[in-house]
């Protein structure tokens, strides 16, 4: 694993202030998992909305932005309504440009 040999041995708390550790992450070829713990009661659309204000701009960016897609992602939200420590998983796999994600 040479995209992240340099990070190696460090705390998570050290590893928490360097943003170029999670731009090794996102670059390698490996399978990625994201893990969204939510801290407080919200209605699934409040958090779709928020989450694709967030990412649009940065898939633009990188060319890989598709405004079907993101509409499936925010549509996915829209009848959910999470609890305080509900948990959200992503999953990238590998190099892909997909995402799965499971609401539990």
């Amino acid at each position: 694993m040479k995209y992240l040999d340099q990070w190696r041995g460090k705390t998570k708390k050290e590893l928490s202030g360097y943003e170029l550790f999670y731009e090794a992450i996102v670059a390698c070829s490996l399978e990625k998992a994201l893990k969204v713990v939510v801290i407080k009661e919200i209605e699934g659309s409040q958090y779709g909305v928020q989450l694709q204000n967030s990412v649009r701009g940065r898939l633009v960016e990188v060319d890989w932005y598709e405004e079907e897609e993101l509409d499936k992602l925010t549509d996915f939200f829209q009848s959910k309504y999470m609890k305080k420590d509900s948990v959200i998983p992503f999953s990238f796999h590998g190099p892909t440009k997909t995402a799965k994600v499971i609401y539990i």
